[in-house]
């Protein structure tokens, strides 16, 4: 299989992240790392974005002044804005404006709009908290969290351009990334043993099915000469392959974060990808049990599960959580309303992916899920073998 010039750019990102992770850890950097991180992030943006990187320059300047500035209260208007900004980028193809897709230019908004909207969320909840204590109209997007002060201009600035998931992800908040900033290095080892091999099972499992069957086989003319059996027996390897590939990189990306500490916190607190602790803890005692599943993109092995809405559940799990937090859960549509809540979830993720038809796609997937558990219904009621029923139902 051939690889494009901007798979091999992520590649070129996921592997200068490793280095400087490993560098960083031995050299025991402690001083400085916030200057030191975005430093980085804004030459990887030059080198792999040129000059569409001033679209990211733009959101975040003109977002960060609508945080600090004391006319725009309500992050609502952030929220519009950067996701508006969004929307502009991925449209150009229809607008006739000139848009190179060999870059890591669309990555880079991806993970910017997110991260743009989570810290004006929290910095509005901070100012809420602050002036009139804990009231049911903070937003509440710090979990058990709570700041310790503002970030100014320059704190926003310097973590949007960390160049840790700079491009890939995961979404993590402005306290995910203050506590990393304030952390001491912990001995991480084995869990980066443990995500490696993880990536090794993927990339061998992408590579038996790339060598065997034709990635492009629904592209070329056997696809409408060959039996229906045929064509059924492809569907779910190279969708799988075609899946699972995203998770070398987030899972690379994942080791990337825990060399330098972002996303540790203890075992105890529960924390929850992109949200973090979910549980109270003393922030002042030590770790001798800690996490890292603040940062975690997906849980392989449910994305490898054969029930498509488990999988589902299992992945870009950062992204989930912010789509669950910041629509899903909004107070834009009434409670009751379950239905409409989750097709406006699931248009604006196919939105936010990009404005093309078949990010559409997302708002069949209630109806798909629906038919899934209808036919494993079926077969709970059909199937006599326990066996039978522990490959196929749980």
């Amino acid at each position: 299989m051939i690889v494009s010039r901007r798979e091999a750019a992520y590649s070129l990102h996921i592997f200068f992240s490793l280095i400087l992770g490993l560098l960083f850890r031995f050299a025991k950097v402690k001083h400085n790392k916030k200057y030191v991180f975005s430093l980085i992030g804004m030459f990887q943006i030059i080198c792999f974005c040129g000059v569409e990187g001033l679209h990211f320059v733009v959101m975040v300047v003109v977002a960060t002044w609508m945080i600090k500035s004391n006319f725009f209260k309500n992050p609502r208007i952030v929220f519009v804005f950067c996701f508006g900004y969004r929307v502009f980028f991925s449209s150009f193809i229809y607008i006739g404006l000139p848009r190179n897709e060999n870059n890591l230019a669309n990555g880079l908004m991806l993970v910017a709009t997110l991260k743009m909207i989570v810290v004006a969320y929290e910095v509005m909840d901070f100012r809420t908290v602050s002036r009139n204590g804990e009231t049911k109209e903070s937003y509440r997007t710090l979990g058990v969290l709570i700041l310790a002060k503002e970030p100014s201009t320059l704190d926003i600035y310097c973590y949007m351009t960390c160049y840790c998931g700079l491009f890939t992800g995961p979404i993590y908040k402005y306290r995910t990334y203050h506590d990393m900033l304030v952390s001491t290095y912990q001995p991480v080892t084995k869990i980066v043993m443990r995500k490696m091999k993880e990536a090794l099972l993927v990339a061998g499992l992408c590579s038996l099915v790339f060598y065997n069957l034709n990635i492009n086989y629904f592209e070329g003319i056997n696809a409408y000469s060959d039996s229906l059996i045929i064509r059924i027996l492809h569907i779910y390897p190279i969708g799988l392959a075609l899946q699972v590939r995203f998770n070398i990189i987030w899972i690379l990306a994942e080791c990337g974060c825990v060399l330098i500490g972002l996303g540790m916190y203890p075992v105890k607190s529960k924390p929850v990808p992109g949200q973090g602790p979910t549980h109270i803890f003393d922030e002042k005692s030590k770790m001798p049990d800690y996490n890292f599943d603040t940062i975690m993109n997906s849980k392989l092995y449910g994305v490898l599960q054969p029930v498509m809405w488990k999988a589902v559940r299992d992945w870009n799990c950062c992204v989930q959580w912010w789509l669950a937090h910041f629509v899903y859960q909004s107070n834009i549509f009434p409670r009751r309303l379950k239905a409409i809540r989750a097709l406006v979830t699931l248009f604006m993720s196919g939105l936010w992916h990009g404005v093309k038809p078949g990010y559409l796609t997302y708002l069949l997937f209630p109806y798909v899920a629906f038919f899934e558990r209808r036919c494993i219904s079926f077969k709970n009621h059909y199937l006599q073998s326990q066996l039978s029923q522990k490959i196929y139902l749980k």
